[in-house]
Formats: structure tokens, C-alpha cells, sequence
């Protein structure tokens, strides 16, 4: 009874949080600039990115659902790049964004970029409340960036943190990023249940959570 009513409690959340965002979207338009922008893709340093002088080479950003989830949609929130030198992480700011580009099932979309060495961030979500996945990080090529086994290194919290190299593009090769759904997950029912009971809804959390992972692949 008890795990019942906690699911319909939760599927109402959801449903709140869907409803404020479209809020937001119609009725908030004076602060739609800084608070529920529309653009489909964001590059906030996106006029210190060359001509492409040195050519072009294309990103694709790529969802590969390993788990026995039929995740609908994963939504890029966030994507800010900018070329090694030509900005900073604080350019990129801490504010997502109400409509990202959305990844439906196996899918993958392309962009088309200057040849060079890119730092930024990047976050993604996705799935219902009950069953939510998350990961987001950062790439640059700092201290704590090199030295890795692989291109990247994934660390664990509520939702995965990453941090990767800088994204090379190189001229007329695709350079794959690859988002992972797995199929490990935590349930977090009884501490999602005690938080928001003790902050009466103030503070509520994911019931489970669907580990992910983040890949770089470079032409050979």
C-alpha cells in the first residue's frame, strides 16, 4: 500500500514539474531570455569560434540505450564548446536550458565545427521521475584531465559527474560522443520517501537512478 501510494505521489511530481516548465515557456516571457530559453542547441561562446580557416570537421553526439529501459528521449541541456584559448568555463555559465535537443531511442545528431582542440560542458537527463538518468561534466584539458586511462573518467553521485580531454575536431573525420545508458541502477525508494516526508515535498529525489557512461571516439 505504502509503495502504491508512494508511485502516484511521485508520477504527481512529474506531471508539476512538466506543468511548471510549460509555465514558464507561455507565460514568463520576460525572463525567457535568461530563464527558460528556447534555442534548440546553445553554444554561449559560440562568436569565438573562427571561420575555419584550418577546415571543418563534425561532432556527433550519440545515445547508445544499453539497458532494458525504453527511454523515450534524453534531452541535451546543456552543450557550451569553445575552441582551447578562445574562452572559459565561466562563459559557459551554471543555467540549463527549458528545450534542449533532444536524442529519441538509438539516435544521434551532427555538428558541423572549426578544426581544433574544444573545451566546455555538457549535461544531459532523461526518463521519467521513477526511473531517472543523468550525467554531466566538463572537458578540458587541465591537470585533472590528463593522465587518464581513457579519454574520459566517470565518478558516481547522484546522477554521474564525468570529466573528460578536450574534444579534438579534426578536418573531414567525425568525432563520436557517446552518451551510454546502462543497465546498472540504484534504488533510492526509502530515501526518497523519508526526504520528502521530513521537508514536506521541499527536497525530493529520484526514486532510482540509471547509471550512464560517456564515451570519445576519434577516427582511426
Amino acid at each position: 500500500m505504502g509503495v502504491m501510494w508512494a508511485e502516484s505521489f511521485l508520477r504527481v511530481v512529474d506531471a508539476s514539474g512538466i506543468i511548471l516548465k510549460r509555465i514558464c515557456t507561455l507565460f514568463l516571457l520576460p525572463l525567457h531570455f535568461y530563464f527558460c530559453s528556447s534555442e534548440v542547441l546553445v553554444y554561449p561562446t559560440h562568436q569565438k569560434i573562427k571561420d575555419g580557416s584550418q577546415g571543418y570537421g563534425v561532432l556527433r553526439i550519440e545515445l547508445d540505450n544499453r539497458s532494458e529501459v525504453n527511454y523515450e528521449e534524453i534531452k541535451i541541456q546543456k552543450l557550451c564548446l569553445f575552441l582551447k584559448g578562445q574562452g572559459s568555463m565561466d562563459e559557459c555559465g551554471n543555467e540549463d536550458f527549458l528545450n534542449g535537443q533532444m536524442l529519441n531511442g538509438n539516435t544521434s545528431f551532427e555538428i558541423r565545427l572549426p578544426t581544433g582542440v574544444y573545451e566546455g560542458k555538457l549535461k544531459a537527463t532523461g526518463g521519467k521521475f521513477v526511473e531517472s538518468v543523468g550525467i554531466g561534466g566538463v572537458f578540458q584539458n587541465s591537470a585533472n584531465a590528463k593522465g587518464l586511462n581513457t579519454n574520459c573518467k566517470v565518478e558516481t553521485d547522484l546522477f554521474e559527474k564525468f570529466i573528460c580531454e578536450g574534444l579534438t575536431i579534426r578536418s573531414n573525420y567525425p568525432t563520436l560522443l557517446r552518451i551510454i545508458i546502462t543497465n546498472r541502477r540504484d534504488s533510492h525508494w526509502a530515501v526518497s520517501i523519508g526526504l520528502a516526508i521530513f521537508t514536506i515535498g521541499i527536497i525530493i529525489i529520484p526514486p532510482s537512478v540509471r547509471h550512464a557512461d560517456i564515451e570519445i571516439v576519434y577516427p582511426k
